[in-house]
């Protein structure tokens, strides 16, 4: 029994069509992004009772509203000490009244976004800074 050209032509189309259909759907999304973060990390000169800094990234989502939290190290234990959330340019301040005498660092949790959570921006934790008195 011989193959007709016909069924020869749709079999090789029928193969193409399952190829595109498999590079777009069963891949997954390919689109998925991540962003990095970075924040600037200080306090009032003279006499201090806040931290502030800025949030930054090339994402507007990475920036404004992002959660940061303030910890102070305690050895193995580190401890939150306050947290805020980025404005629209990214400013963040905590408040606090009189810091005790240690080192501090911000920690910026990761954030996911879009759809079905497919965009990341990543966490970022700050260098430490000694501080207090």
């Amino acid at each position: 029994m011989a193959i007709s050209r016909s069924t020869t032509l749709l079999a090789g189309i029928l193969v193409l069509l399952m190829g595109i259909w498999a590079l777009t759907f069963a891949a997954g999304p390919a689109s998925a992004r991540s962003w990095s973060t970075a924040t600037s990390f200080g306090f009032y000169s003279g006499s201090p009772d806040a931290f502030l800094g800025q949030v930054a990234s090339n994402n507007d989502q990475c920036r404004s509203g992002r959660l940061v939290k303030l910890y102070r190290e305690r050895g193995s234990r580190d401890r939150l000490i306050g947290r805020d959330r980025a404005g629209s340019t990214g400013q963040w301040e905590i408040e606090r009244g009189t810091f005790v005498l240690a080192r501090y660092y911000a920690l910026i949790p990761r954030k996911k976004f879009g759809p079905q959570g497919r965009h990341t921006c990543r966490q970022y934790k700050s260098s430490t800074l000694r501080f207090g008195g």
